[in-house]
């Protein structure tokens, strides 16, 4: 049996020279700020969002609003990954890869999982 998901906003890229757009999902506003990030690793720039639920339109402040005016929250270099370009092999559950989080995101997961995240990557935490 297929399960659906909700995806609350969607990015949209411009027109390559091929004419593709390319969609970028995101649940929340620090996800918007990490697709964007990741959407410029990528050589693309994310032109608009457009929402896909009620809180979509509440993340957005309407049914779609263009990149350049969603308010996002303040973005830190990823703990783990320890750089706003991560090159390690590795996806990092903290910053989804993104290289970039909100401050004090990585104290929601446990210290095993920092750790095990940590010498993964080659970086190590210190202890606050």
């Amino acid at each position: 049996m297929r399960h659906s998901i909700t995806i609350h906003c969607i990015g949209q890229t411009a027109s390559d020279t091929k004419g593709h757009v390319y969609l970028y999902y995101a649940m929340n506003k620090k996800e918007i700020a990490q697709q964007q990030v990741k959407a410029i690793k990528n050589g693309k720039r994310i032109m608009r969002w457009d929402a896909q639920t009620k809180v979509g339109e509440k993340i957005l402040d309407g049914p779609w609003c263009p990149s350049s005016l969603v308010r996002l929250p303040k973005m830190i270099p990823c703990p783990i990954c320890k750089s706003k370009e991560s090159n390690s092999k590795y996806y990092c559950p903290v910053c989804n890869s993104s290289g970039i989080t909100t401050k004090g995101y990585e104290k929601r997961w446990a210290s095993w999982q920092i750790e095990e995240m940590s010498s993964i990557s080659g970086n190590r935490i210190k202890d606050n």
